[in-house]
């Protein structure tokens, strides 16, 4: 295996004020969903203009907490993992992402270090642009690694060490140059 070059691993956690968000609209809910279970079912009053049954009520709210929490789980295991080598770049995003995506130094026509724009460096995850031949993924930071393929697709990979990162594809690009 080549040596590495550059290794980064991002994850949502470190994305705090998303997180001042995420929590207190989880204890709202969980408050406003057992506050309907302790008026309904201990109190025994229907709760709400229109209250369906008892099991109705139960099964709402395992339905929402279930729900709550495969996307809690999903937020709290997500992250991005980048790797350079001196022959290849490979990339992952858990949990979307089964396995490494890798591209050899020799399928990368240029790259380059770009400063997001503010709408771009809030979007999280992987995101396409209509014609299919953008990919951006990226999970935190204003910055980001943007490939040129030789097939002509582009690809942008976020980062929060941008320099290191461009000293890492520089060193990996130059054994590729053609003599």
């Amino acid at each position: 295996m080549a040596r590495e070059l550059f290794q980064e691993y991002q994850t949502l956690r470190s994305v705090v004020w998303m997180w001042w968000i995420i929590i207190p609209v989880s204890i709202v809910m969980i408050i406003f969903l057992f506050y309907g279970f302790y008026w309904q079912l201990i109190m025994g009053e229907p709760w709400g203009t229109k209250p369906g049954s008892d099991a109705e009520l139960i099964l709402t709210i395992v339905l929402v907490l279930v729900t709550w929490g495969v996307v809690m789980l999903i937020l709290l295991s997500m992250n991005l993992q980048v790797h350079v080598t001196k022959t290849a770049i490979r990339y992952r995003l858990k949990p979307f992402m089964r396995k490494s995506e890798e591209i050899n130094c020799d399928e990368i026509q240029a790259f380059r270090i770009l400063k997001l724009s503010f709408l771009k460096s809030r979007r999280r995850g992987i995101r396409r642009n209509l014609s299919g031949n953008e990919k951006l993924i990226h999970i935190s930071g204003r910055h980001a690694l943007e490939l040129l393929l030789n097939d002509g697709r582009k690809l942008v990979i976020g980062t929060q060490r941008p320099k290191e990162l461009e000293s890492a594809m520089k060193e990996m690009k130059s054994p590729c140059e053609p003599a």
